[in-house]
């Protein structure tokens, strides 16, 4: 494992791209720091409420997961920042995408990017 991982998602298919991101990494062995996109805050909060009592049913430890709804320049930036955070997986514009790499670069961390538009 990692440790804390930090996802990053965008606003079109806020459940399968949520997902698409927690699954591996809770089946990895890691906590989660979830960042929705800013128009979807409600589907990611509701996702995490149902992830998070899937995984207290499993008898797995509490805060594993965490949904942090906020702007992108603020939390964002605070994830990839954070010592704490060991990997970020990112899915969103080049321009961002490349902000969170040259971040990412200071901390020697590794990134998961998915770049487009």
């Amino acid at each position: 494992p990692i440790g804390v991982v930090g996802a990053i998602t965008p606003w079109n298919s806020p459940i399968a791209s949520d997902a698409q991101k927690l699954a591996p990494a809770l089946a990895a062995g890691n906590a989660v720091l979830l960042k929705p996109a800013e128009w979807t805050p409600l589907v990611a909060l509701a996702l995490g409420r149902l992830v998070t009592r899937a995984l207290a049913e499993a008898g797995l430890p509490a805060g594993l997961l965490s949904v942090l709804p906020g702007r992108g320049s603020v939390i964002g930036d605070a994830i990839v920042r954070h010592p704490r955070v060991g990997k970020v997986t990112f899915t969103g514009g080049t321009t961002t995408g490349r902000t969170i790499a040259h971040a990412a670069a200071e901390k020697v961390m590794p990134v998961s990017l998915e770049l487009g538009g």
